[in-house]
């Protein structure tokens, strides 16, 4: 069973959200590990980027297999609100 971890990052970031922009995002990443490797992977970095509403999950495989079988455990790095690139 693979796991899910926050950096500091992330938790800082979840905490800026409304409640209802939280709900949704905590419900998104709670499905990540049934498919971790459904979003492609973000230019220039061995991160993905999951939308979800106007926010966006930055999260790292480890190892990142590109095979949702054999991926490994998930770290959510940031959680990007509209207004950030």
């Amino acid at each position: 069973m693979r796991s899910i971890s926050f950096t500091v990052s992330a938790i800082r970031d979840l905490e800026a959200l409304t409640r209802r922009e939280r709900f949704a995002v905590v419900n998104a990443i709670e499905g990540l590990p049934c498919h971790p490797c459904l979003y492609e992977v973000w230019v220039g970095a061995r991160a993905r980027l999951m939308g979800c509403g106007s926010q966006r999950v930055v999260y790292e495989l480890t190892p990142d297999t590109a095979d949702n079988q054999a991926a490994g455990d998930i770290t959510i790095l940031r959680i990007l609100g509209p207004e950030m690139p």
